[in-house]
């Protein structure tokens, strides 16, 4: 703590940052949520993006300070213009939700695309959904397939879901009843009850049933709430 002190004050992001999450974690100080947003709000006057990526979330979660969606996205959307992954999700998370920032599925889906470039597979599964509805991009089954394949192969549920249905209802790819079964099979081994119930479907009475009742994919856009602790070992809602 005392270097992390020492070097703060020479100006250092890196180490107020650290100082955030020490007061925020209370370790080796008592826990207190207000000294670590004041660290984090420095480091990320610093353009720490790491720390603008946490602050954001304080704001989010209301942690040291009332909660204030609007400066939790204008903190995350700084992060995620320097390229920090995590931020690009929770950004596009945010346009999808209109928290914070006005409902915008184009933003969405750009934000969300650089996320998914990097390889973070919930951005991947988002814009899948993105293209199979048509929202914020032109429907496309053949790019929902390309994400939600890319997210599915990293263990991704509801990403294993959608690929599935394609795959039983010949859209965006060629019909394949065997690779419906896997997908939706691994799907359905997570819990998923949408999966489970197809998957049921196809292997109790076949590919044209299911068809005759799925005669579309409809996969959740967004799931649950939104949240800044991919990546980041500290902020949890509480």
């Amino acid at each position: 703590f005392y270097w992390y002190q020492k070097a703060a004050a020479q100006g250092l992001a890196e180490a107020g940052y650290e100082l955030g999450v020490m007061y925020h974690n209370g370790e080796a100080v008592p826990q207190d949520d207000v000294r670590a947003l004041e660290w984090f709000q420095k480091a990320a006057g610093q353009g720490l993006a790491e720390a603008q990526y946490t602050l954001g979330g304080m704001y989010y979660y209301g942690l040291g300070v009332a909660r204030d969606y609007a400066q939790a996205a204008q903190w995350a959307g700084k992060a995620a213009a320097q390229d920090f992954v995590e931020a690009q999700q929770v950004i596009g998370m945010m346009y999808c939700y209109g928290r914070g920032v006005d409902k915008d599925y184009a933003q969405a889906a750009q934000w969300w695309r650089k996320a998914a470039e990097q390889g973070l597979a919930p951005a991947q599964r988002g814009l899948g959904c993105l293209y199979g509805l048509g929202q914020g991009v032109e429907r496309d089954y053949g790019q929902a397939a390309t994400w939600w394949g890319k997210a599915a192969g990293q263990g991704e549920a509801k990403a294993q879901y959608g690929l599935g249905m394609l795959y039983a209802l010949g859209k965006g790819v060629a019909q394949d009843s065997r690779l419906a079964a896997e997908w939706l099979g691994r799907s359905a081994a997570q819990g998923d009850e949408d999966a489970a119930k197809a998957l049921q479907l196809l292997q109790q009475e076949g590919i044209e049933a299911l068809v005759e009742k799925y005669n579309t994919v409809t996969v959740t856009l967004f799931e649950g709430d939104i949240i800044f602790d991919k990546g980041i070992r500290i902020i949890t809602p509480k």
